[in-house]
């Protein structure tokens, strides 16, 4: 239960943080020279931001592969089946034809939390940009 625990923390830590980054490159999204393919810029890398989180779960999740059986469902036991598996738990999406057991079901909740809370952060940035554009 330690393990879980500390390795929610980090997860979590670590999306923050790259998360922080990229939006601190864009300097909070309040460029002087607010145009279409700056916000499309933003858009770009924000998804980054989210797909590199989607990766280090994923990574977590190969790691962990190695200890245990904690996926189950249609799998081929390749790192695409975990990388699908975090990015369907990070979106909400929860498709269901490849789902967690044991411990890993907190740990892809406590994902999908997150994802939320950054997928939200992210239309929270692009929505205040938007408005200063049309206001252009």
């Amino acid at each position: 239960m330690i393990f879980l625990s500390l390795s929610i923390v980090i997860l979590v830590s670590l999306s923050i943080i790259i998360h922080s980054y990229a939006i601190r490159s864009l300097n909070g999204g309040k460029s002087t020279k607010l145009s279409m393919k700056y916000f499309a810029y933003v858009v770009a890398v924000l998804m980054i931001s989210h797909l590199a989180q989607i990766l280090l779960f994923s990574i977590f999740y190969v790691v962990l592969s190695d200890e245990s059986n904690f996926l189950s469902g249609n799998l081929d036991n390749n790192f695409i089946d975990y990388f699908y598996f975090s990015l369907s738990s990070y979106s909400t999406l929860g498709i269901g034809d490849v789902y967690p057991v044991g411990n890993l079901k907190i740990i892809s909740g406590i994902e999908a939390l997150l994802g939320l809370i950054m997928i939200a952060w992210s239309a929270t940035l692009n929505f205040s940009m938007l408005m200063r554009l049309n206001k252009s």
